[in-house]
């Protein structure tokens, strides 16, 4: 297996068979696990329509589940949406959802890899890349963020809306350079409508790449089984960086905030959200 191989397995191993029907008790467990979606759901897709407004055909990167395509369509704040993934099993999950829903006949999901730059298909007014999902492409590909954000640039429409949620880990960062085998881990406790009821965090991080590798440690709430095969890895950027990146790649920043409520970005904040526009 190659090293490109390798490191995309990490990736599609994070989260391949998270939502898979074994996970749940029942029918009732799955509706009570997507209302909590929804709702967690809300400041994301109100942001957009406060900023954006009422859009078009929009395209998702990392889509996972599909909470935030479904949540903009049922506030019928967009006409189509595509949400792409690598892992099969949310895409599944997101498909029988968008159908539960009746919304399949606008919004779609679909198994991909990004880093492999299919022809678009369709022209979009909106790329979303959220929960720190862009971390990933440049941890799996040289380059790989200049790359993914010259696919979005070629999928957007003129002045195009880009929107970027990265996860900056100040404080999960600084604990892992404090210990000596540079291993930060730590218990968390997930809400009670999550299948899981909690994980074991063991973070590391590399100054030099400034990738940090996550390893999650899951128990099953139904039955005390134990995941263990859930590792992820993205690279941690500045807000400098981020600003330099997105100017060189053709996009104009227009908010940087440090969350979904407008708050404006200041250094040491943990989640960067960007807003731009293709210029």
């Amino acid at each position: 297996m190659s090293e490109a191989d390798d490191k995309g397995s990490i990736i599609h191993n994070a989260f391949e068979g998270v939502e898979s029907p074994e996970n749940y008790r029942s029918k009732e467990d799955i509706e009570v696990y997507r209302r909590m979606l929804l709702e967690k759901t809300e400041a994301q897709s109100g942001y957009i329509q406060r900023h954006i407004g009422d859009t078009g055909n929009v395209f998702e990167a990392g889509t996972g589940n599909g909470r935030l395509l479904l949540s903009l369509a049922l506030r019928g704040a967009i006409e189509k949406g595509l949400g792409v993934d690598v892992a099969q099993s949310r895409i599944d999950f997101a498909n029988l959802w968008a159908k539960d829903l009746a919304l399949d006949a606008r919004i779609s999901f679909k198994t991909m890899d990004l880093l492999a730059f299919p022809e678009p298909s369709a022209s979009y007014s909106m790329c979303i890349c959220i929960t720190g999902a862009f971390g990933y492409f440049p941890f799996l590909r040289e380059n790989g963020d200049s790359l993914t954000l010259d696919y979005f640039n070629r999928l957007l429409d003129s002045n195009g809306w880009l929107l970027l949620e990265l996860y900056n880990h100040p404080v999960n960062k600084r604990r892992c350079l404090e210990e000596k085998d540079n291993v930060y881990r730590h218990w968390e406790e997930l809400p009670e409508q999550d299948p899981f009821s909690h994980y074991l965090s063991e973070r590391t991080f590399d100054p030099a790449s400034r990738v940090m590798r996550h390893r999650k440690i899951f128990v099953r709430r139904s039955d005390g089984f134990i995941d263990d095969s859930r590792m992820e890895a993205l690279r941690l950027y500045e807000r400098g960086e981020v600003m330099e990146l997105l100017e060189s790649r053709g996009f104009e920043v227009l908010r940087f905030d440090s969350d979904w409520r407008d708050t404006v970005f200041k250094d040491g904040d943990e989640v960067s959200v960007v807003l731009a526009r293709k210029k």
